[in-house]
């Protein structure tokens, strides 16, 4: 999950906060610094997609709680995203390659 830094100050919030609410379920990380603040959760056998997970009520301050989907600026899948990922970079590694070979052959030339 990523989260807006200004949007989180806006509610008196941080991802160590949210965080809470799955930490007793799950294995959890929270990560803040120069970029936005983000929550890593492994959730064990697909338990919950991104739709399920973002229907989820989660403590935003101590007063307020939320449906994560509107706190969250994105609720990303890391097991679909990365065989996206492996098949978008074999696409440009294939492509790379071609190029490659073919600057090759051009330079052979002159």
């Amino acid at each position: 999950m990523i989260f807006d830094k200004t949007e989180l100050k806006q509610f008196n919030s941080s991802a160590q906060i949210i965080e809470m609410t799955f930490n007793d379920l799950f294995e959890t990380k929270s990560y803040t610094g120069n970029s936005e603040a983000a929550i890593l959760i492994q959730i064990p056998g697909g338990t919950f997609d991104e739709c399920q997970l973002g229907q989820v009520l989660v403590k935003i301050n101590n007063t307020k709680w939320t449906q994560l989907q509107d706190i969250a600026f994105r609720i990303i899948d890391l097991g679909d995203t990365k065989s996206n990922f492996s098949e978008v970079l074999a696409i440009y590694e294939g492509k790379f390659y071609n190029n490659k070979k073919q600057t090759i052959k051009v330079n052979a030339k002159l």
